[in-house]
């Protein structure tokens, strides 16, 4: 049993440790995967090594960011299943990623675990933007039996997360 919870530990580290270095890499805007060495001279003949259009730059920004999110969730899916304290707090602050479906799968991470701290984590949800991430957050806690965050949601400042906490609330016989 114990051996388990050391390589799943270990897979953690290691998923931790990629998507740093991997981040590192590509701080500076440059692709890990695809850099290729520059030869001395190269680039004053050959136009397609110049620096890359206004566009084409927006594009590689994206799909960066792109690269950068799907690495967020290989790292929330390699914690799912951790059972280190150090792994649900970097589950909570995943739930204020940027990126819609790196909260969805820390959202999702979260569920599926048991307790009362788990629940205050996430409760935190429930300040996001997004509405409609507010109203996921909603039906998460309202799985757990959260009623009281149910009943505060019903003063929420968007009519639809207010809606379906009265709905939620409802369907609890509350």
């Amino acid at each position: 049993m114990k051996t388990k919870y050391v390589v799943g530990l270990i897979i953690l580290c290691l998923a931790i440790a990629a998507v740093v270095y991997w981040q590192k890499q590509t701080s500076d805007g440059e692709s890990a995967v695809e850099s290729e060495p520059k030869t001395a001279g190269a680039g004053a003949e050959d136009p397609s090594s110049q620096s890359p259009a206004a566009g084409e730059s927006a594009a590689s920004t994206e799909d960066l960011e792109e690269r950068r999110a799907a690495a967020r969730i290989e790292a929330i899916q390699a914690m799912e299943n951790s059972k280190d304290p150090k792994t649900l707090t970097a589950l909570g602050n995943a739930l204020g990623d940027p990126n819609p479906e790196v909260k969805e799968a820390a959202l999702e991470a979260l569920s599926e675990r048991k307790g009362a701290d788990v629940t205050a984590i996430i409760r935190r949800g429930l300040n996001d933007a997004d509405p409609d991430f507010r109203i996921e957050v909603l039906e998460a806690l309202a799985e757990r039996g959260d009623l009281e965050s149910l009943r505060r949601a019903k003063s929420d400042p968007n009519e639809d997360v207010r809606e379906r906490a009265a709905d939620l609330l409802e369907n609890a016989g509350k």
